[in-house]
Order: structure tokens, then sequence, then C-alpha cells
């Protein structure tokens, strides 16, 4: 019981100190040994920082991802991932994190070792329905290019319409009725 305190206070300064060493000017070259360690040990925690946003070079698109689920019955329903202007206040901090790793993540081509896991998670948060079961699950991305507000200025709060972005399917995946995914 005497040992409590002293692991967690060794704990909370471990997170701490990676945290301020990750985002370190000094630590900012990709290739500083340390730098590997630290982004291993946030990716695994689900602690990393992504500055993507102050960079030279910020995300230049505004992107969100859909599942296509088709149903044996030859009905395709769509199962959208986190989009912050469809979530409530609360679910907006508590989905943040899911939703930047749809975007920072789960888009990119480089990471397909993640969408089997992101359609298995899809399937469960799906209803059950043992007389139509899931056939196959199609993950499709959707983006606008952001224009440079110096170039084309938009009101606050503007909202592309759907016909103006780009989709394109990703990664699709046909489900045996014997239970591929599970």
């Amino acid at each position: 019981m005497t040992l409590k305190k002293p692991l967690i206070l060794a704990l909370i300064l471990t997170h701490l100190s990676a945290l301020v060493l990750e985002v370190c000017p000094l630590m900012s070259g990709r290739h500083h040994p340390l730098k590997t360690v630290l982004s291993t040990y946030l990716q695994a925690t689900g602690l990393w920082q992504d500055w993507s946003m102050f960079s030279p070079d910020p995300l230049s698109i505004n992107l969100h991802v859909e599942a296509k689920v088709r149903h044996q019955d030859g009905r395709e329903v769509s199962y959208t991932l986190p989009r912050l202007h469809l979530l409530s206040q609360m679910d907006r901090i508590l989905m943040e994190r899911y939703r930047k790793w749809v975007v920072d993540w789960l888009r990119i081509d480089g990471n397909d070792h993640l969408w089997i896991p992101a359609t298995r998670y899809i399937l469960k948060q799906l209803p059950p329905s043992p007389d139509n079961p899931v056939t196959s699950i199609r993950l499709v991305r959707y983006w606008h290019t952001i224009e440079d507000p110096r170039v084309r200025f938009r009101k606050w709060g503007y909202r592309v319409p759907d016909e103006e972005l780009t989709g394109s399917e990703f990664y699709s995946k046909k489900i045996s009725l014997t239970g591929d995914l599970k």
C-alpha cells in the first residue's frame, strides 16, 4: 500500500515527460533516436499530439468517412463515423479522439492494417439482424479541398454541399455468413 502513491506519481510523470518531449523543438527531427520510442509509446497509450494544424503545411482538406453496409436482402445503409457538426457538445468532447483517428489514420492508404479492425468495430455498432445479415462493408472517404482563405473567403460555418464532395471507396470486405469478421 505504501508503494501505491509513488507508482502513480511515477506513471503521471512518465506520461507528462513523454508529452513534453514529443512536442519539444529539440525533438523535431524525425531521425532523433528517442523520437521513435516516444511516438510508439504515445500511439500505444492514445496520448499522441498532432500539431499539423500549426505546421507550415496544415491539412487542407475537409474529410469524413462512411461505411456502406449491405445486407443480404440488398438493402444498403450508411454508418457515419464521427463528424463534429453531427454530434452534440458532449459527444464532440467524448468522440474527438476517435474522429481524429479516422481523419489522421484510417483514411490513409498506407494504414490498410487498420481497415479490418475498423470494419469489425462498425459491425459491432450495428443492431443485430439475424434474419437479414450483413454481407459486405465498404469504407468510403469523402473530402473537399479547403481553398486558401486569401484567395476565396467563405463565411464562418459554411458547409460544402454534398454534391461538391469528392468520394472514393478505399476498402471493401465481403463478409461470410459464418462470421468472417468476428
